[in-house]
């Protein structure tokens, strides 16, 4: 049996304790204690799958960052989705009233991003419990690739309240946050919002220092424990 952590375990390990606040003081206890090799023990022997993670935290006196609010399905698509053609201002023909320039840059260059139909799929959305930069969050929804979502998703909610009507979509001047792959194939955030003159999209370095606040919504694919789904 291979023991050896891959490059990538590591790297995920020291993101983690670095996230947490983990110092060389706060991580003793859990050496002194034995806790951290009960739980390799139980990795080892498969009985990590059978562990109740709602309860281990309740036990443990801790709260989930993210409160799941709903799910909302997203219809199926026949054809590509192309970023510049959704994404433009009112004076282009469009019904956003600013889109930020690292938007522009990671999804409208060239031709602009273009997305391959998709299956109908289904998007979770989320409240924040406590504000926060995007690291825990992404790491609370499950790594990137459980926290990553499209363009063409997101254009199809906003089609749905494109004149500010009420629904999923927060149209309070509050942040709807989403992680989508950009040009390159590099995770960004994308926050839309919607004020009185139209919509905004806005595109933030991933683990940029700004937090998010209380009033935002979290969305990403249908693959975060139900057990979030508390008061």
């Amino acid at each position: 049996m291979n023991t050896t952590m891959t490059s990538g375990q590591l790297a995920t390990t020291l993101n983690l304790q670095a996230q947490k606040g983990v110092t060389s003081e706060t991580y003793q206890p859990l050496l002194e204690t034995g806790l951290q090799a009960d739980l390799y023990e139980a990795a080892v022997e498969g009985k990590l799958k059978e562990v109740d993670r709602s309860a281990f935290r309740e036990f443990l006196g801790l709260e989930w960052l993210l409160k799941l609010v709903g799910k909302v399905t997203i219809l199926a698509t026949t054809t590509h989705f192309r970023s510049r053609d959704f994404f433009k201002l009112k004076k282009d023909g469009g019904i956003f009233f600013f889109i930020e320039k690292n938007f522009q840059d990671w999804f409208f260059a060239g031709t602009g991003k273009i997305e391959d139909p998709t299956a109908e799929h289904i998007l979770r959305y989320h409240k924040l419990r406590q504000v926060s930069v995007d690291g825990p969050v992404i790491t609370e929804l499950g790594g990137e690739a459980k926290a990553e979502t499209t363009l063409a998703s997101i254009a199809s909610l906003i089609e749905k309240q494109k004149n500010g009507e009420a629904g999923i979509l927060l149209m309070n001047s509050s942040a709807n946050i989403f992680y989508v792959r950009d040009l390159t194939g590099v995770l960004r955030t994308v926050q839309v919002l919607y004020s009185g003159n139209g919509w905004y999209a806005i595109g933030h370095l991933v683990g940029h220092t700004d937090k998010w606040l209380v009033t935002s919504l979290v969305f990403s694919c249908d693959s975060v424990s139900s057990e979030q789904m508390v008061a």
